[in-house]
């Protein structure tokens, strides 16, 4: 994720950017990314969602899309275990899973239900 993530979860949190980098955040090569817990779990998934949703960052708005998950039928299966709301809702073309998939950030808004940002 990109510093204006992490700053708009700050904000979210009422906390300075630097605070969430350090508690909640690690460095992958030259990108940002969220910590996880044991299980794979993102640090701010809990068992009542997510607890920065409205301010969730792109990589989160393209789950359950991710490689991962869409490698095979038992890894889809496999996560829909874990994960209540998975198979539920509209069903995707294979075109806008990969856009949401690959980052397209207008697909994952329009998929998300958010409007353009200028």
């Amino acid at each position: 994720m990109d510093r204006k993530a992490v700053q708009e979860i700050a904000q979210f949190l009422k906390m300075t950017s630097s605070d969430v980098e350090c508690q909640f955040c690690r460095r992958v090569s030259w990108r940002i990314s969220l910590l996880e817990r044991p299980n794979g779990d993102c640090i701010f998934f809990t068992p009542a969602g997510c607890h920065i949703y409205p301010v969730r960052p792109a990589q989160c708005k393209s789950f359950p899309f991710w490689e991962q998950p869409l490698k095979s039928r038992t890894d889809w299966e496999d996560l829909k275990t874990r994960c209540a709301g998975l198979g539920e809702g509209r069903l995707y073309t294979r075109e806008e899973i990969e856009a949401i998939r690959d980052g397209k950030a207008r697909a994952t808004r329009q998929v998300a239900g958010e409007s353009e940002r200028t």
